[in-house]
C-alpha cells in the first residue's frame, strides 16, 4: 500500500527555498508584531495564534512547513499542546517554550519535550539560533 501526498505550490516553494516558517502561540498582543517584523526581515514566514486550539488549527494546516513552534507556557493547555506536537511523528521542527517565569517552564524542559526555552530578553537571539540564522 502506498500513500500519495500532494503538496501545494506554496508548500513546495517553501521547502525548496529553505524558507523558515515560525508559529507563535501566545496571547500577549505585544509579542506577535515584534516577531512578525523580525521573521519577515529575515526572509521567513510568520504564523500566529492566541490560544492552543487556534494554534493547533494553524499547525495542522501548515505542518509540512513549520520549522519552529514558540509557545507561551502560561497558556491553558500549553503543556498538552507541546506533548501533542512531540507525538506527531511527521513534525521534524523545533519547539521553544517561552516564559518569563523559570518555575512555569520546568515541566516543559523534561528531556525530549522542548528543544529550547527562553524568557523575554533573549527571545530573538534564541529564535535566530534555533533556525540557524546568522546576524
Amino acid at each position: 500500500m502506498s500513500i500519495r501526498i500532494t503538496l501545494t505550490k506554496k508548500v513546495r516553494k517553501v521547502m525548496q527555498d529553505g524558507i523558515r516558517v515560525v508559529l507563535l502561540v501566545d496571547d500577549d498582543p505585544q509579542v506577535a508584531p515584534i516577531l512578525s517584523a523580525y521573521i519577515s526581515q529575515k526572509g521567513g514566514i510568520f504564523l500566529s495564534a492566541t490560544d492552543v486550539v487556534e494554534g493547533w488549527e494553524v499547525f495542522e494546516k501548515n505542518r509540512d512547513v513549520v520549522s519552529l513552534v514558540i509557545i507561551r507556557v502560561g497558556l491553558k493547555g500549553s503543556l498538552h499542546f507541546v506533548q501533542l506536537l512531540r507525538g506527531t511523528a511527521d513534525y521534524e521542527g523545533k519547539i521553544m517554550a517561552k516564559s518569563g517565569l523559570p518555575v512555569r517552564r520546568e515541566p516543559f524542559m523534561k528531556p525530549g519535550l522542548c528543544d529550547c526555552e527562553t524568557d523575554g530578553p533573549d527571545l530573538l537571539p534564541k529564535i535566530r539560533e534555533a533556525l540557524g540564522w546568522t546576524e
